[in-house]
């Protein structure tokens, strides 16, 4: 049954005092952005407090009715509570019971943001369903109400529901559809700041208000942050729950109710509609999807003021038990981020039923304080009315007579737009991030991608282009807070720890590194603040996978030092390419039927384990959990570079093995296993890696300028060493955005004694997909590509242009996988300079050099290779018998090696009630937080208070506890250490 259509834009009819959301100014942490100033008449000055969706909505009203306005933000745009809200679009229906006249304002509201701020919303839809414990009298009652205010529904069967949205509860008992929508509140925020700039207005971020400038009894302006005062005419208090504190100095009271809300993010969207329980309103009842996630909506908890909140798991947990009940797979859905938004609700009965009106309060009339007008209360969706009603108020004050124009004009962005299959083909972008680009820019999107090619992909996740970051830093200026909430960048899954470095490259050029500095890290913090709730295996992996990126390949924590580097303490590399061990390990032949070795696990540690292994004689499976690749691989060992809180570099990792804690794995190892165990690795890898010539570290540029300390390096890493004082080039690729040029250039010169400058060049017109990987094919065949001279003789001469007579030019580690050597060398002679690599994230060209000779040795070894193996379990009781895995073979061996990695590779499992370990469900015993593992014995032998859980089991790799690879720098030193000293314990074991 249908019931009236979708709703139409008319023409506003003016002012009301009911309506919409609320919006805030919130806590200083970047530069100002100041949009031209355009003067007018003095007696037609406004000052806006407050940069939420309503501030930004008066600034706008009022600049286009021609009115001087300034708006003042103590933060940045959208940072309180419009930035921290759940993303529908109502259509009324949520209110059609308990407030119509606001129902009636959102249906009509609603549609007119589909009109003026298309950019903004996504037309999912909603709908409104009903479970058997739910009130059938509510439902039918809901049905009604929507009815008589003319919103539309259409009811469905359960069947029907479920064929529209599969994921729905097959408990369903009633359903029907509203016109709902997402939207989302940063863009809108930021279209309509755009829009009120453009009328003249002048809008000022960073710069909080310190109270009211009264003269002879009048409001006549405010004092800022900065000591500064700005008169105006009208002051709006738009500061959403903080509106109070602009009274903090005066007899004046803004009666409000704070309530804080929880939301919660999914990594995915598991419906394309809203989905409300249709139910009093209560926690838990609405999904709304948005972009490529899904918001859990919302907790309804009263605190004492705007700063209160107290955030805690169990709200995170309600909201996903209370929507499990719709769509039960939200049970399982991993969680990306989680924050909480304080909502103004208008109190005006001091503890009585606080609603979503809105209210608009002349202190003058009040309060007998003329000069300032404050806005509370309502709901994002009527920000425009409720902008409108103060407008109209202040307009009046001020003689403006020109009408609201607000409801007509579109919002930047919001004009024609082009399909994305046009944006695909015209620009070269590959769908989504195509689809993606011209929903985010709208009829902005030509404008910013002309002439940006090539254009790469800086945030996978969100499908944000260089081209969107540019445009957006050109915008708020050193603010990647600011750039996060315009592109979505950092919002997805990884929340930043594959991109955030990225864009902090792309905003070094713009400012330069200090500033790009401190923006990094405060946007890494905010991100990882929200992760702080989650306690799904997934996340908690993905947040280690950061931790590991940020700490040993960016070694972030380095960033903004400027205390000169010990660069004498450090190797300076050998006068040979390969320095390895001349000691050769013997190699076994291939074999078949019962292993006395069984290996699980595919990283550095399970594969040297088995090699060490198969050096000894005896047969070897390698069962690995999914395909062998350089994933987790640097193409660099770092040993040990720092001691364990210790922010300082250790020149020489093998005597500090001493120092360590008793349960670190290296101690374990001791000073003779460590050698041990390198002089095999270095015999096994051959030429791949240099550095063991000395026992020190050496120390490597990383990918933005921070020192990393290194036992093993390739040999085209070698020239780059910090320590070899030479005036350097570092030269980046604008298809690579993982290496920065030049902000690890301007970087690294802080802290160097010698010139270092960074360019960027480029050999394509456009971004190839795995750019590392082509480029190091292409020259690898010296291929004619991308244009008709082979593409070393083109390499030259780009790099050529941008050469200024430095001793050694660094690149991103993609000079070829199998001729490195031979391409290092044309280039050098070439540019009369020592070409060097440095390293970037995997997949690097070093690290596939390195996995690929791995592999080499363990087919010449004789091991057996099964990828892709998992879910197996072990047979026999005290001692393992055979391991047999599911839908396959059972093999025979008297030894078993565990070495899956840690929770960044799944290896071990973190949620709320700790680590376990999956596989075999072996105790952990080392619980301490980014130090979670296994203990083992001195034989490699996992237990739990001093007792063995099987005789002819040991672990090896990151699955053991006892150290932190991220600040330590020595994740590949403990997986090599303890990799070949588990398996030459299972061989010689065997062969006893």
């Amino acid at each position: 049954m249908t019931h009236g259509g979708f709703p139409t834009a008319e023409k506003s009819t003016g002012g009301t005092d009911r309506g919409g959301p609320c919006k805030l100014h919130t806590r200083s942490a970047v530069q100002s952005r100041n949009y031209p100033d355009h003067s007018r008449p003095m007696g037609q000055r406004v000052v806006v407090v407050g940069g939420g969706v309503t501030g930004v909505g008066v600034a706008r009203d009022l600049a286009m009715r021609g009115a001087d306005v300034t708006l003042l933000e103590r933060d940045r745009l959208a940072a309180g509570t419009s930035g921290r809200m759940h993303g529908l679009l109502h259509s009324g229906a949520r209110y059609a019971l308990s407030d119509p006249a606001a129902a009636e304002e959102c249906l009509h509201e609603n549609a007119i943001l589909r009109e003026i701020a298309s950019h903004c919303i996504e037309d999912t839809g909603g709908l409104f369903v009903s479970l058997p414990a739910d009130d059938p009298d509510y439902y039918d009652s809901k049905l009604a109400a929507c009815e008589e205010i003319g919103i539309p529904t259409e009811e469905l069967t359960p069947t029907a529901a479920q064929k529209l949205e599969p994921a729905l509860s097959n408990d369903l008992d009633r359903a029907f559809r509203v016109p709902d929508g997402a939207i989302d509140p940063f863009r809108l925020i930021v279209a309509n700041a755009k829009s009120a700039a453009n009328h003249g207005a002048k809008i000022e971020t960073d710069t909080p208000v310190t109270g009211l400038l009264v003269e002879d009894g009048q409001v006549v302006g405010v004092r800022t942050g900065d000591e500064r005062t700005i008169r105006a005419n009208h002051v709006v208090n738009a500061a959403g729950p903080w509106a109070g504190q602009l009274f903090a100095d005066l007899a004046v009271d803004v009666p409000l109710a704070p309530a804080q809300g929880a939301m919660a993010v999914t990594n995915a969207r598991p419906v394309e509609t809203v989905i409300n329980r249709c139910r009093p309103t209560d926690e838990g009842d609405i999904l709304v999807p948005h972009e490529t996630t899904a918001i859990l909506g919302t907790t309804d908890r009263a605190i004492d003021g705007p700063d209160a909140i107290s955030e805690t798991g169990e709200e995170i947990e309600l909201l996903r038990e209370e929507l499990a009940k719709l769509v039960p797979e939200l049970a399982d859905t991993r969680l990306i981020r989680t924050y909480w938004g304080v909502r103004p609700l208008y109190d005006p009965d001091d503890g009585g039923e606080s609603g979503r009106d809105f209210a608009v309060l002349d202190h003058g009339e009040r309060d007998d304080l003329p000069g300032v007008t404050t806005v509370v209360g309502g709901k994002l969706t009527t920000y425009r009315l409720m902008a409108e009603a103060v407008s109209d108020a202040v307009a009046e004050k001020l003689g403006l007579d020109a009408p609201c124009r607000t409801a007509e004009e579109p919002l930047p962005g919001s004009g024609d737009r082009p399909g994305w299959e046009a944006v695909a083909s015209r620009y070269d972008l590959r769908n989504p991030v195509a689809h993606r680009t011209a929903t985010r820019l709208g009829d902005r999107t030509e404008p910013v991608l002309d002439d940006a090619q090539p254009n790469p992909v800086v945030c996978e996740c969100e499908g944000v282009t260089d081209a969107e970051i540019r445009d957006a830093i050109r915008d708020v200026g050193a603010d990647l807070d600011g750039v996060r909430s315009r592109t979505r960048a950092t919002m997805g899954p990884c929340q930043g720890g594959v991109c955030a470095h990225r864009i902090a490259g792309v905003l070094a050029e713009a400012v330069g590194s200090d500033p790009a500095w401190s923006e990094l890290s405060s946007l890494v913090a905010e991100r990882d603040r929200g992760q702080r709730h989650l306690d799904s295996p997934a996340q908690r992996a993905q947040i280690e996978r950061n931790r590991l990126r940020r700490g040993r390949l960016l070694n972030l924590a380095a960033g903004k030092a400027s205390d000169g580097l010990p660069l004498g303490d450090f190797a300076t590399g050998t006068a040979s390419a390969a320095g390895h061990s001349s000691k050769e390990y013997g190699q076994s032949s291939p074999t078949t039927g019962p292993q006395d070795v069984i290996v699980y696990g595919g990283g550095l540690a399970a594969r040297l384990a088995a090699l060490a292994a198969a050096q000894e004689g005896v047969s070897v499976a390698l069962l690995t959990p999914d395909s062998l690749t350089p994933d987790g691989f640097t193409g660099m060992v770092d040993l040990l570079g720092s001691l364990p809180g210790d922010t300082g570099l250790v020149a020489d990792p093998i005597p500090a093995v001493d120092s360590l804690p008793d349960s670190h794995p290296l101690r374990r190892a001791g000073a003779a296993g460590v050698r041990e165990a390198l002089d095999r690795f270095d015999a096994v890898v051959g030429s791949t890696l240099a550095g063991s010539a000395t026992e020190r570290n050496g120390l490597v540029s990383s990918p933005v300028g921070t020192p990393l300390p290194v036992a093993r390096y390739p040999p085209s890493f070698e020239p780059g060493l910090l320590s070899r004082r030479s005036d350097t080039l570092l030269v980046g690729f604008e298809s690579i955005p993982d290496f920065p040029a030049k902000f690890a250039a301007e970087t690294l010169s802080n802290r160097v004694p010698y010139a270092v400058r960074g360019a960027t060049i480029e050999l394509c017109a456009t971004a190839p997909e795995r750019p590392v990987r082509r480029l190091a094919r292409a020259l690898d065949r010296n291929e004619r590509w991308p244009s008709d001279e082979p593409i070393r003789s083109t390499l030259a001469q780009v790099l050529d242009r941008v050469h200024e007579g430095e001793s050694r030019i660094g690149l991103p580690s993609m000079l070829g996988i199998e001729a490195t050597f031979e391409i290092r060398s044309e280039l050098s002679t070439q540019l009369g300079a020592e070409v060097f690599e440095l390293p970037v994230p995997a997949p690097s060209a070093a690290a596939i050099r390195l996995s690929d000779r791995l592999d080499a040795q363990l087919r010449a070894h004789g091991v057996e290779v099964r990828q892709r193996v998992e879910d197996l379990a072990l047979a026999g009781q005290a001692r393992i018998e055979a391991v047999d895995v599911q839908n396959g073979p059972r093999y025979e061996a008297s030894q078993v090696v565990l070495a899956t990695g840690g929770v960044a590779a799944g290896g071990l499992t973190m949620d709320r009630s700790g680590v376990q370990e999956p596989t075999f469900g072996l105790p952990v015993e080392h619980q301490t937080d980014h130090q979670a593992g296994l203990a083992v014995d001195p034989d490699w032998r996992p237990g739990a208070n001093g007792v063995i859980c099987h005789p002819n089991l040991r672990a090896a790799g990151s699955i053991l506890g006892g150290f932190d690879p991220a600040t330590e720098h020595s994740r590949a030193g403990v997986e090599i250490v303890t990799g070949v000293q588990a398996g030459l314990a299972a061989a010689r074991e065997v062969t006893r």
